[in-house]
C-alpha cells in the first residue's frame, strides 16, 4: 500500500476520492466542484488530502483542515473525512493513513491532530482509540446551515 498527499496536479486521484466518500458515507447526491475550484483546494497547503494506492487504485484517504491558532504560532488540523473502500476494510489502511498524515504533519507548525467521531460508531472509535489518547466526551452542535431556517 503507499501512501501520499495530494497536491495541485492531482485532480483526478481526488474525483475518486470523492466517488469513494460518498460510496462509503452513502452520501446524498450534491453539487461537485469545478475543476478549477478543486485544483484550488489541492493547491491550498491547509487542505489535506491522502490517497491509499494499492496497485494504482484509490482505496482510500482522508481529508483534514488545518487550523491556526489565533493567539500562537501554532496550529491544529481537524481531521474532517477518512475513508477506505468496503472491499479493503479491516486491513489497517485507515490507520496507514493517519500514520502517514502524522509523519507528514510534524515538519509543519501542526501542535495536533484531532478527530470526532459518533458515538456508537465502533469501528473508527476502537481505531481512534488505539493511538492511546483519551477520547473526549463533547458534544457536536450544528449552528446554522445553509437552507435550514
Amino acid at each position: 500500500m503507499v501512501y501520499y498527499r495530494l497536491g495541485p496536479h492531482d485532480s483526478s486521484q481526488a474525483r475518486v476520492l470523492i466517488s469513494l466518500f460518498d460510496q462509503v458515507f452513502e452520501a446524498p447526491a450534491r453539487p461537485l466542484l469545478s475543476e478549477e475550484a478543486l485544483l484550488a483546494r489541492l493547491a491550498d497547503d491547509r487542505v489535506w488530502v491522502l490517497i491509499a494506492m494499492d496497485h494504482n487504485k484509490v482505496v482510500g484517504g482522508l481529508v483534514g483542515y488545518e487550523l491556526p491558532k489565533f493567539e500562537t504560532q501554532r496550529s491544529e488540523l481537524y481531521l474532517y473525512d477518512l475513508a477506505v473502500a468496503s472491499a479493503y476494510q479491516g486491513r489497517g489502511i485507515g490507520r496507514g493513513l493517519i500514520d502517514a498524515l502524522i509523519a507528514q504533519v510534524k515538519s509543519t507548525d501542526i501542535w495536533a491532530v484531532f478527530v470526532q467521531a459518533d458515538l456508537g460508531d465502533e469501528v473508527p472509535n476502537a481505531l481512534y482509540q488505539s493511538y492511546g489518547y483519551e477520547q473526549e466526551k463533547v458534544h457536536h452542535y450544528d449552528l446554522w446551515q445553509r437552507n435550514s431556517g
